[in-house]
């Protein structure tokens, strides 16, 4: 496992009590996440560093990610070193597409979860899931069509078209176009506002 002076977590302490109030956030991180994941302190420190590289940089946002990964791996059936290593997956398949890792790192671990669960219960087909190389690797395929669409004009502006005035997502918008009140037109027109 790589070492928090690894990690390159401390480089931007300006002095020793930021450095100190740092590491003592850290620390705790990683203390959370041991609890949380039942290993060890050092197998805890080398998740928070694998989540440091998806994308994870907030301490607060790593810890919540560790605590996501165990749930889904329980839920799924997944072991914690195969969701781990989804989500280092998806991470490089985001950055791939100019994406944020952990952006790309949640959507991969949320569908290989998915479908490790729907197959279990006999919800997918599993000729059809091995034809397409498994559980992991038919998640895999959705999720970069997934980030593919994001990245195409269509996608852009079906985003576009959930956004209020000030640039965050409008709940109303999106609950009309989730629902389905929003054809393409008035996905194009909401986009240009």
């Amino acid at each position: 496992t790589q070492s928090m002076d690894q990690m390159k977590l401390f480089q931007a302490s300006r002095d020793m009590k930021e450095f100190q109030a740092r590491f003592k956030e850290v620390l705790t991180a990683v203390k959370e996440i041991a609890k949380t994941t039942q290993t060890s302190v050092d197998e805890a420190l080398g998740m928070f560093g694998e989540l440091r590289n998806q994308g994870f940089y907030n301490v607060q946002d790593n810890m919540g990610q560790a605590k996501l990964m165990k749930a889904r791996g329980a839920a799924s059936g997944m072991s914690q070193q195969q969701v781990y290593g989804m989500g280092q997956v998806g991470a490089q398949m985001a950055r791939s597409h100019g994406m944020y890792g952990k952006h790309g790192s949640e959507l991969l671990t949320r569908t290989a979860a998915s479908t490790n669960w729907m197959l279990q219960r006999g919800m997918l087909d599993e000729e059809m899931v091995m034809e397409h190389g498994g559980p992991d690797a038919l998640a895999a395929r959705m999720a970069n069509t997934q980030m593919a669409f994001l990245k195409s004009s269509r996608g852009i502006a079906m985003i576009a078209s959930t956004m209020g005035a000030d640039g965050k997502p409008d709940p109303g918008r999106l609950g009309q176009m989730l629902g389905g009140g929003m054809r393409q037109a008035g996905i194009i027109a909401a986009a240009g506002r």
